[in-house]
């Protein structure tokens, strides 16, 4: 069998071309085929080979692929999972069975060559080839700021502005496993920390006269109209965006007064976008919230049909806003950034992926990041 095929979509192309020829999927205790119709539990399959895939930008886009068979049943077949193996959704015995197969990639072992200083608890400086001194804490708990939260595995964020970088893992996990981990992902790092550096950046908005804001996509000149009267904001034209405000009224309540008035107008774009695609996707969005997120464009509570959407979108382009929704739509079709998840992207929005090159390329607020 060949170590590798080159692409997620490959690997399972060739192994299926070798044999392994079923489509499985984990369903609590058990992995299951719907064609034919079969349930196997952990001590009815082996695993044969296991794949890991790695995405070019998100944590989140990553998984493994796993080639395994029933010699009971006599039936080969491929497992596709999300980076991690969460104890939510499966049972002890099936996580253990994927974890610790030799061929498993997230098998925690180390090299006897690398010898690692034992500072448990310290955050330990890493240095890639020509890059800047990455901040990584070995051990944190800290489960609110985590793009990636994986239940009992290492994982990794690297977090805008400035590309800093957190490892987070429990407890139990040995300092040279998570050395070698951070080791692993050198270039996945130093790629996203060029990602941000390219970024454009506003600076911080001081919301003065003939001062740059964006809304929906488009540039205005901001113009300060003092007046006696409840603040407020209007598009004057294709140019000015007018702010009305009180005598003396400070900085923080006059962002405060803008952010409002984006809230409102990105909630009157939303739900229109939603009604459009639960009819094209056959999904429904229970509820959707807007709300300032300082690491992602959106989020989805797959369990409760929730959408939650950044403010900071109120600054972008409508199609840029529509191919947010529908990322966010898609999940509750698919969990992972996956195959699957990708192939129902290309068939519902097929230019998603030059829609989120024109999201990434536009400049980005200034905030006063904390993590």
């Amino acid at each position: 069998m060949k170590e590798s095929y080159g692409t997620l979509s490959e690997t399972i192309h060739g192994l299926k071309k070798e044999g392994h020829s079923l489509d499985f999927n984990i369903r609590q205790e058990f992995v299951v085929c719907d064609k034919p119709n079969m349930t196997l539990s952990p001590d009815e399959f082996e695993i044969d080979k296991v794949y890991r895939f790695e995405g070019e930008s998100n944590p989140d886009d990553q998984s493994i692929l796993y080639a395994i068979s029933s010699p009971k049943f006599n039936v080969k077949g491929v497992l596709v999972n999300g980076y991690g193996i969460s104890s939510d959704e499966k049972s002890d015995a099936l996580i253990a069975k994927l974890r610790t197969h030799p061929g498993n990639p997230l098998k925690k072992e180390t090299p006897e060559n690398i010898k690692v200083e034992n500072k448990a608890n310290e955050a330990t400086a890493l240095r890639p080839e020509g890059g800047r001194l990455l901040d990584a804490p070995l051990v944190e708990m800290d489960l609110n700021n985590f793009i990636v939260q994986i239940k009992d595995e290492i994982t990794l964020a690297v977090y805008p502005p400035t590309g800093r970088v957190r490892i987070a893992a429990p407890l139990n996990v040995n300092e040279d496993t998570i050395r070698l981990f951070a080791i692993s992902k050198l270039g996945w790092i130093k790629r996203n920390q060029q990602k941000f550096e390219e970024q454009d950046r506003l600076s911080e908005r001081e919301y003065k006269n003939r001062e740059s804001h964006y809304h929906l996509g488009r540039r205005y000149l901001l113009n300060i109209i003092e007046a006696d009267t409840v603040p407020k904001v209007r598009i004057r034209n294709k140019t000015f965006i007018d702010l009305y405000i009180r005598q003396g009224t400070s900085i923080a309540k006059r962002q405060e007064t803008m952010n409002e008035w984006h809230r409102i107008q990105l909630k009157k774009q939303i739900q229109p976008i939603i009604d459009m695609w639960q009819k094209k996707m056959g999904v429904f969005v229970q509820d959707w919230k807007v709300k300032q997120m300082k690491t992602k464009w959106g989020s989805c509570n797959i369990e409760a049909s929730r959408i939650w959407l950044n403010l900071e979108l109120a600054k972008k382009p409508i199609l840029c806003i529509e191919y947010i929704i529908v990322h966010e739509m898609v999940h509750l079709l698919e969990r992972h950034h996956n195959d699957k998840f990708i192939a129902h992207m290309d068939k519902f929005l097929p230019n998603w992926r030059q829609l989120k090159k024109e999201l990434n390329r536009l400049p980005v607020s200034h905030n006063k990041w904390e993590y």
